[in-house]
Formats: C-alpha cells, sequence, structure tokens
C-alpha cells in the first residue's frame, strides 16, 4: 500500500481494497457517511404542493433517483415495473429522477420501447432543496444499483420515511440493514414481486418507514468527524513514537 492508513466509507469498500490492491485490512479503517440534515421528513402541505406541481408529480409513484447510467440498472427497474398488473400501473407511477450519465441514450430508448411512457415519468435533474419533498411525496423508494461504494440515495430516503427496497450487494446492506427490502438486483421477478407486495401492503410500508427513519438516525456527521479523527489521532501517536505517517482518504 502506498499509505500507512486509509479511510474508507463502508466495509464493502474497504473489502475491495484488499481484493484489489492487496492491503493490509489492519491499515483500514471504516468511517459511514451520512447525509445533510434536511433530509427529513416534509409535512408541509404547500411546499409539497409547490414540488408536486414543479415536477409534475403523480398521486402516488415508485421513485428512483440517481444518476441514469448502467451501473444504477435502472432499465432493469423499468422492466420489473413492466410485470406489475396493468391496475397497478395506472395506479402507481414510475418516476425516474437524475442527471443522465454515460450510455443514458440507449437507457432511455429501452425504456421507451415497454410502452409505457404514461406512466413512466422522467424527470432529469432536480434542484437539491426539493430532493426532501420529493422524496416525501412517493410511495416506494427502489434503488437496484449494482455496486455502491455507500451508497446515499437509501439513506435519504429512509431518512425522508419512505419505504425502501434496494440492492443486496456491496454497500447497501450496510448502510439499510434491516430498515429495507433487499433483493436480488439482476433478478427481474423478484424486484417486481417484492415491489408488489409493499405496494399492496400498507401495514408493510409504516413498519418499512418507521425502521427506515430509526436506521437513518444512526448515521450522523458529528460520529463521521470523530470516527475521523480517532484515525487521525492514532495516526500522530504512531507518528510520535518514530513511525511516519502516510494517510489516504
Amino acid at each position: 500500500a502506498i499509505a500507512d492508513r486509509i479511510i474508507v466509507d463502508s466495509e464493502s469498500t474497504k473489502n475491495d481494497f484488499i481484493r484489489v490492491y492487496g492491503c493490509d485490512r489492519r491499515i483500514i479503517s471504516v468511517v459511514y457517511l451520512s447525509v445533510d440534515e434536511s433530509f427529513v421528513p416534509v409535512t408541509d402541505t404547500e411546499e409539497l404542493h409547490r414540488i408536486r406541481k414543479r415536477y409534475s408529480l403523480p398521486d402516488s409513484f415508485i421513485l428512483y433517483l440517481g444518476t441514469i447510467e448502467p451501473r444504477k440498472n435502472v432499465s432493469q427497474l423499468a422492466r420489473a415495473y413492466a410485470l406489475l398488473s396493468e391496475e397497478t400501473r395506472k395506479s402507481v407511477s414510475l418516476v425516474l429522477v437524475g442527471a443522465l450519465g454515460w450510455y443514458s441514450k440507449s437507457i432511455l430508448e429501452e425504456i421507451q420501447s415497454l410502452g409505457f411512457s404514461h406512466s413512466i415519468r422522467i424527470i432529469g435533474f432536480a434542484d437539491l432543496k426539493d430532493l426532501p419533498g420529493i422524496y416525501s411525496l412517493a410511495t416506494l423508494f427502489v434503488y437496484p444499483s449494482l455496486y455502491e461504494g455507500f451508497g446515499y440515495p437509501p439513506l435519504e430516503a429512509m431518512a425522508c420515511g419512505v419505504p425502501v427496497i434496494t440492492s443486496n450487494n456491496s454497500s447497501l446492506p450496510e448502510v439499510v440493514g434491516d430498515a429495507g427490502i433487499m433483493v436480488d438486483a439482476r433478478n427481474v421477478a423478484e424486484l417486481a414481486h417484492q415491489i408488489k407486495l409493499v405496494l399492496e401492503d400498507s401495514d408493510l410500508r409504516d413498519r418499512l418507514r418507521a425502521r427506515g427513519l430509526e436506521r437513518a438516525h444512526t448515521f450522523h456527521w458529528k460520529k463521521t468527524a470523530e470516527e475521523t479523527l480517532r484515525v487521525f489521532k492514532d495516526a500522530v501517536n504512531r507518528e510520535e513514537k518514530g513511525t511516519p505517517i502516510k494517510l489516504l482518504s
């Protein structure tokens, strides 16, 4: 390793460092991140009305929020949505919010080829200040990413009180824990099945909301700062003992 200490934001990333670079796991410290304090359930009806009107959001919708690119697996989400019943698709739309990334053109073409343009809404980029309201208006948040070093959107969604379905890979289980539903991101039938279960079970949605809020509260920037400082203090103590320190974060 080129550093004596490495700070990463998940055990998954730590394991990637060890696997790819052959690092000694003892020099790698995991320090989890958090989200901005603005990510809370929005209850102000005027603010929610403003956001719904600005982005033409439907009354009930499944939300994806993130860059439109292959790693995020958005086309798989659209295919899962297509497996839902016609009745469900008429009552619950799929809303995709996020900037266009690499290969986004082919992803959008695939989504459009499904033939549900009336119920799949592609919003594009949204202002940061509006994101808590967008999350709060959603019936369900689905994030079937193929890989995440940390995974901000599911944590933001939980902090806003939205039920979460996400992938069982990389760092996402560390972030969501048992507060959300984990699926195989490559299994479209499983994803569709779990979406159907959550949409049809209001009690399950309530339980997921409560667990998500509780889980989100375990991540906060003060804790991140304290644990980062602890790594630096350990490094300084080692340097005082005569061992020069190189710190990579």
